[in-house]
């Protein structure tokens, strides 16, 4: 079978607790979300967020098994789904959630590749944003 690390062993526990809230009757559905992106998104929270922290960073890319295909689901969209989940009173067991289009890894690197600024060259650090706010910042001391 597949290797689970931590936090996957983390949610296959949840998982059989809600079950056994459910075998004693109370209304427990198991919502399942794929990776999630978002503004409010922390760097190497999932694997979209590490792949562009790495890219930023210009470390090694992460990258999934081949073959294996993958869902992003942005964070906005898994909230309204939790709460029409609620309001429409769904009372599943499991309910999966997703975008309807998961992608190759392959197919993820070119997405990537087509909506990003190429890369700067190993080693070359460019101005950002956040650097000049904090210069900006100490100059003020």
């Amino acid at each position: 079978g597949a290797v689970v690390d931590g936090k996957g062993q983390l949610l296959q526990h949840l998982e059989a607790l809600g079950r056994s809230w459910r075998q004693q009757g109370l209304a427990v559905t198991v919502l399942r979300f794929p990776d999630l992106y978002g503004e409010d998104g922390t760097l190497e929270e999932g694997f979209l967020d590490g792949y562009l922290s790495a890219w930023i960073r210009q470390e090694a890319l992460p990258a999934y098994p081949a073959g294996e295909v993958r869902d992003f689901l942005c964070a906005r969209d898994a909230a309204y789904a939790v709460l029409q989940t609620s309001e429409r009173k769904f009372r599943g067991e499991v309910l999966h959630f997703g975008s309807g289009k998961p992608l190759s890894y392959e197919a993820f690197q070119e997405l990537v590749a087509r909506s990003l600024p190429n890369r700067p060259p190993q080693g070359q650090q460019e101005d950002h944003f956040a650097q000049a706010v904090l210069a900006f910042g100490l100059a003020r001391r």
